[in-house]
């Protein structure tokens, strides 16, 4: 009887987490289309349109890597190569997220140009293409 017990209750345990150990396939493929959308949005914001996803984790790698093995050699605190690991991994993707963040500030400044040459334009007759 104890034996019985104790299979319902691992069973159970099981369709609980069951869940969370083994999502479903299709909202693992969404996520990572998601965050592949995103990240091929900010870089043709940063205006790096031409730069391949793939090219930006190998270099944020490649950096992460350089980064650790040079605290590594200057310094001997398994914290702080973790630190320059994490920082070298997050770097470029910084980077990119302030270049496309001063590329959004540059066009709202102008709109309100933009605005106005349209209302001008419409006011005088011209078509708007």
């Amino acid at each position: 009887m104890a034996v019985m017990l104790g299979l319902f209750l691992g069973s159970g345990v099981l369709l609980i987490a069951a869940p969370i150990l083994w999502p479903r396939r299709e909202t693992t493929k969404r996520h990572q289309n998601r965050l592949l959308r995103l990240l091929r949005e900010q870089l043709v914001l940063a205006g790096l349109a031409r730069v391949a996803v793939p090219t930006v984790v190998v270099v944020s790698l490649l950096l992460a890597v350089a980064l650790a093995a040079v605290a590594a050699a200057m310094l001997s605190v398994v914290a702080l190569v973790v630190a320059a690991g994490v920082i070298g991994a997050t770097l470029p993707a910084m980077v990119i997220v302030w270049r496309a963040q001063s590329a959004r500030r540059a066009t709202r400044v102008v709109w309100p140009d933009v605005v106005d040459h349209l209302v001008s334009a419409v006011r005088s007759g011209l078509a708007l293409p």
